[in-house]
């Protein structure tokens, strides 16, 4: 993957939270302000405009740029996670011009790392890293057997992850004020990872099929 292809990524994955905005904030009415939806849309759309005005972007160039964006355009705790996420990727990729399968591993623990380190949330806690922890361990324990298969054990953690949290009393975030009663609601946080998850697989999977379409 080139920085190129990074932001086609990155349109595919504005336009999946576009979508998913009404999904994400109903979500987040039943246990917070209702506004993830519209934060997670803002913040994508906020990165796609930031990366297409880079002339010649290196890869470090697109993710310090979506890291800068979503940090100034989202408010919300949410905005200052997934900067930091963008920017530890920035600094991970930063004598890069091109991303392998083998750079997957390492940028995948580098985001996870940086979001726990950033959140201080554990699984149980009932926010993304319900989603984010699970998933990446699942793509450790897969990776000896091929990046796609590593990729599909992470989307099934995740998806996993994302609906345990429905029997989870909150433990971070607004959620945690309502105690028991955020018990039998799907945390809009792990619910928005699992979108984010699920699009990246999807749009690299799609790549690869294109790439062998044309052997």
């Amino acid at each position: 993957m080139t920085a190129d292809d990074v932001i086609k990524l990155i349109d595919y994955t504005t336009d999946v939270f576009h979508d998913a905005r009404g999904l994400l904030s109903s979500l987040d009415r039943d246990i917070g302000d209702g506004d993830h939806g519209v934060a997670m849309d803002v913040g994508w759309a906020a990165v796609q405009s930031a990366v297409h005005q880079l002339e010649q972007p290196r890869l470090s160039d697109v993710f310090r740029a979506a890291g800068d964006a979503f940090l100034d355009k989202v408010g919300a705790t949410v905005g200052p996670l997934y900067a930091t996420m963008f920017l530890a990727i920035g600094k991970l990729v930063r004598d890069k011009d091109v991303l392998t399968d083998g750079d997957v591993g390492p940028i995948f623990r580098i985001a996870v790392e940086s979001l726990q380190k950033r959140g201080k949330a554990n699984v149980g806690d009932k926010t993304m890293m319900d989603v984010w922890i699970p998933a990446l361990q699942a793509f450790q324990e897969n990776e000896r057997k091929g990046l796609q298969a590593a990729a599909l054990a992470a989307a099934t953690a995740g998806r996993s992850g994302a609906e345990r949290t429905k029997d989870m009393v909150a433990l971070k975030g607004r959620a945690s004020y309502l105690g028991q009663r955020s018990v039998g609601h799907v945390d809009p946080g792990a619910q928005s990872a699992l979108i984010l998850l699920e699009s990246v697989i999807e749009w690299i999977r799609a790549k690869e099929g294109e790439a062998d379409a044309g052997r």
